[in-house]
């Protein structure tokens, strides 16, 4: 798939009868807030992000001028490598809720094509504090950490895989 089929995915959803090619993982998403809200968000997040012609060549700085204000906002502050060698001597309790927070250099790292495992499918509001998204992955398990913090900064309280 190219990026501009996975734009058009994102804008207004798969082709009718079209079939993903690969597989599929499937999330159940549940909002604090309403989910067309938290959709919406993450499909502009996404949009803005992916327009971009090389996601590894941008600057940190450039980012934050890219993405939407609201959602730059929600990151930590980067780290110096002193501080990320200094964590990983953390008890591990810890370092999980270090991690549950990301830093903008960590998400857009996951964005780079070389790095990013998921490509957007489709997503479905099915109440209205809850979502189905799905994308397609090579391979299980796959790295979806920065797909889950963007749901999170859209409102997402969980963003479990669907059984």
């Amino acid at each position: 798939m190219s990026k501009v089929d996975e734009l058009k995915r994102i804008e207004s959803g798969p082709p009718p009868g079209e079939k993903p090619l690969g597989l599929v993982a499937e999330f159940d998403v549940d909002c604090e807030r309403n989910s067309i809200e938290t959709l919406q968000g993450a499909k502009e997040v996404l949009l803005a992000a992916l327009r971009q012609a090389d996601t590894g060549g941008v600057t940190l700085e450039a980012w934050r001028n890219i993405l939407p204000r609201w959602f730059v906002e929600k990151f930590a502050p980067e780290i110096a490598p002193e501080e990320a060698v200094r964590r990983r001597s953390l008890p591990m309790e810890e370092r999980m809720q270090l991690a549950e927070t990301w830093s903008l250099g960590a998400w857009v790292y996951w964005l780079k094509p070389t790095e990013r495992q998921w490509e957007w499918w489709d997503a479905e509001v099915t109440s209205p504090h809850s979502l189905h998204v799905m994308v397609i992955v090579d391979a299980f398990p796959f790295p979806s950490g920065s797909l889950q913090w963007l749901f999170r900064c859209c409102g997402a309280t969980s963003f479990e895989l669907a059984e």
